[in-house]
């Protein structure tokens, strides 16, 4: 595949192209490439409108059906799409045609938490493997934060983020924790202090470290 940019190829714009063949017919054509990488098109100006022609054609020997497989059977216009294995634009255009409302996609919160919960029970595995990238992401967020982006504790200098925690500089980590209630435990004052825009007052120690500090304040 050959790629030329539109002033090698005589055209306005800065775009870029690739000189391909036809998927359908084999004819020489320049299809243009989008901005994430992909071609507009594999197919030259006549194979594609027999395309959509093809697609059209094939919702209409099979109108009875689909209408039956959206009205009856409820299934929603993408569900069609793929079991006629035509695009799902095109089952949208005809339904509008044949005068049968689009139904909404759209979950209410409680579809959509229903949704959540069902997947949760199904995937036990996978939702603690989300779970712990998720916790290690907001970690290091915070760490990441309150070290001024290199991530090691503020006496040693020690970097294992696996050993490392957040320390109350003054010393009232306590009667803040009581004060947070359940958002104080845990990972939860890692949430509380992302939400709450980092206030100030904390600092990065490794767990000897911190228990040094609080033999040393004893």
């Amino acid at each position: 595949m050959i790629i030329k940019t539109a002033e090698e190829l005589g055209l306005n714009g800065s775009h870029k192209y690739a000189l391909i063949q036809c998927k359908k017919c084999g004819k020489d054509i320049r299809s243009r490439i989008s901005s994430s990488g992909i071609l507009r098109s594999q197919y030259c100006a006549s194979c594609g409108i027999s395309l959509a022609r093809l697609k059209t054609s094939v919702a209409e020997q099979n109108k009875s059906n689909i209408i039956y497989a959206y009205t009856v059977e409820m299934k929603n216009a993408s569900a069609v799409a793929k079991q006629f294995m035509i695009s799902t634009q095109t089952i949208i255009d005809k339904l509008r045609l044949w005068g049968y409302p689009i139904r909404s996609t759209k979950k209410t919160a409680e579809e959509k938490a229903e949704t959540i919960r069902i997947w949760h029970l199904n995937n036990p595995k996978k939702k603690k493997q989300y779970s712990r990238r998720s916790n290690r992401k907001l970690k290091i967020d915070v760490l990441s934060h309150y070290s001024n982006g290199i991530i090691k504790c503020a006496r040693c200098g020690i970097n294992d983020i696996d050993i490392l925690c957040l320390d109350h500089i003054n010393g009232n980590g306590e009667n803040h924790r009581r004060k947070l209630g359940k958002q104080g435990n845990g990972l939860h004052i890692y949430w509380w202090l992302k939400n709450n825009n980092y206030p100030l007052g904390f600092q990065v120690l490794c767990l000897n470290c911190n228990w040094k500090k609080h033999l040393e304040s004893a």
